[in-house]
């Protein structure tokens, strides 16, 4: 799997404190204004913070959405094919769940293209995000309290993409002060 350092998955939990948030957006504008692509999934919280600043910096974005209007998101990005929903699958804790609600399959589905694009083969350089327990898939392990966030850290750490998460204190300051710096 080919890895793009200029892209970035910016996600995470839909109940992110505001404070985050706003280090998000920041985080996003700047990375938008030097040349990274997001990639993220147009959810309210996390996923809406790195778009607005992606947006704000001019930047690109894929917005990958798991059906056409997905909170009011017009991004393009609609299709989940079936391969992108197998790969999730096969890195959900209950593969079982995922049968019984196409939903689901489809927001499973494109949390796969978030980490590794819509053809399957780009892999995103770092993921940052929130999860209410830190988890960064390694050192944090990815719990309940991570929710579908879990999925993308999940894939990133199988295909070796590390994985920023804002809830850790040294990963907030780090980002905090290349902000400060950056502007």
């Amino acid at each position: 799997m080919k890895r793009n350092d200029y892209i970035y998955a910016g996600i995470g939990s839909r109940k992110t404190p505001t404070h985050i948030l706003t280090l998000m957006e920041q985080a996003a504008t700047k990375l938008a204004q030097i040349g990274y692509l997001l990639r993220s999934g147009g959810a309210d919280g996390a996923d809406t913070s790195f778009e607005v600043g992606c947006d704000i910096g001019n930047g690109q974005k894929q917005i990958f959405l798991p059906w056409k209007g997905f909170n009011n998101n017009n991004s393009p990005f609609i299709k989940v094919e079936q391969d992108s929903i197998d790969i999730a699958a096969s890195f959900h804790p209950n593969p079982n769940f995922l049968t019984m609600n196409q939903a689901i399959q489809k927001l499973m589905g494109r949390n796969t293209y978030q980490i590794i694009g819509q053809e399957l083969n780009s892999l995103c350089g770092f993921v940052l995000c929130w999860t209410p327990d830190g988890s960064d898939g390694i050192n944090i392990k990815t719990t309940h309290q991570t929710g579908g966030t879990g999925q993308a850290i999940r894939l990133a750490c199988h295909w070796e993409a590390p994985v920023q998460n804002l809830a850790n204190e040294f990963v907030f300051n780090s980002w905090s002060e290349w902000i400060a710096c950056a502007s």
